[in-house]
């Protein structure tokens, strides 16, 4: 098959290039530097240089492809109007040009974002509906690029799905674990609001790929969204401390009020909306430690054949091998990154891969 990849020097795009390259696919990445895609272009990727927002990059990079993913966006602070222009814009553009090029299977990555508005989630899956309010920017563009590109699922043309991954964690994560190095190795620890306790939903890189998979190669799934999650229950505190200890170092926090982080998180990121700098996502990432999420997540073994293979004592011990090859924790947490064992560049905090 040959597939087009958007977001394929990120998190998830990258793990993905790698495992369609491995399986003998032809990959087209669409990348705004081939710089950062030289590992994937060696392994035998065509890299289109361009920007996800210019029309003609995405039409040269989808031409003569038989399916897309679309793993771009922007998981990390960024001012109001870039979440509305990657996650919105981006994803009109590429699906317009996927219908211009006669595609037949698009995959769009979403996020368990695009269903969180700042309280507890225990439902089925098929109870599971994007809420009225988002949480946050993030999780509002989020949900708008995953109903363009559903809307645009077409029985007798395009044929698109949405795939929904938790926390995304595992070898090559430059996002979530450098974060929590960065702070359990500073003066103060890795703030908490809360007692921890709450049930965490996390997805390893390999499961969110095998999903991925899964949805190009399944005749099933067009038009709907599936949650793809590992096939275990974590509370956030143990999950956050399991992967500080897998990287070698100890995991220490303190605690937070709620009363006093929830309003200024809140306000914080408000500020930076309105004056246009980066906003945060520091009011999503409260409300995610203040509250669990339970997902019951069927539709997608039943329609897709999903089946999570990687589970946490195995992600655990693969995590920690990797950040041994990388030179150790100090240099994960200077973000000093090593394409050995990873061949991508960035992290998906949201879970979610880069913008180019």
């Amino acid at each position: 098959m040959r597939v087009c990849l958007t977001g394929g020097t990120g998190f998830i795009g990258g793990a993905t290039a790698i495992r369609l390259l491995e399986r003998g696919d032809a990959v087209v990445l669409l990348a705004r530097s081939r710089a950062r895609a030289s590992r994937l272009e060696a392994m035998g990727a065509k890299v289109i240089e361009g920007d996800l927002l210019d029309p003609g990059a995405v039409a040269s990079a989808v031409g003569g492809c038989e399916a897309v993913i679309h793993c771009a966006g922007v998981p990390r602070p960024a001012p109001a109007r870039v979440f509305r222009r990657v996650h919105i814009e981006g994803t009109r553009i590429l699906v317009d040009a996927a219908r211009s090029a006669g595609i037949r299977r698009l995959v769009h990555i979403a996020s368990q974002a695009v269903l969180f508005d700042g309280r507890d989630i225990d439902a089925p899956e098929d109870a599971l509906a994007p809420p009225a309010r988002h949480v946050d920017l993030y999780s509002e563009t989020k949900a708008e690029g995953e109903r363009i590109a559903l809307a645009a699922n077409d029985s007798g043309g395009l044929q698109t799905t949405s795939l929904r991954p938790a926390v995304v964690w595992g070898r090559g994560d430059t996002t979530l674990l450098p974060a929590l190095l960065r702070l359990s190795l500073g003066p103060v620890g890795i703030p908490m609001c809360g007692t921890g306790e709450n049930i965490e939903a996390t997805t390893h890189i390999q499961n969110v790929v095998s999903g991925i998979i899964a949805a190009l190669e399944s005749p099933r799934g067009a038009g709907r969204a599936y949650l793809l999650v590992d096939d275990f229950e974590v509370r956030w505190k143990d999950f956050m401390s399991r992967l500080v200890q897998a990287a070698g170092v100890e995991a220490r926090f303190f605690r937070v009020p709620a009363a006093i982080a929830g309003p200024a998180a809140w306000a914080l990121d408000r500020a930076a909306g309105l004056l246009g700098l980066s906003v945060p996502l520091a009011y999503f990432g409260v409300r995610m430690a203040l509250t669990s999420r339970r997902y019951r997540a069927t539709r997608a073994r039943e329609e897709l054949g999903y089946a999570p293979a990687v589970f946490l004592e195995e992600g655990l011990a693969d995590l920690s091998a990797w950040v041994a090859e990388i030179g150790g924790p100090r240099n994960l947490a200077r973000g000093e990154r090593s394409r050995r064992g990873a061949g991508f560049d960035a992290g998906a905090g949201h879970g979610q891969a880069s913008r180019s």
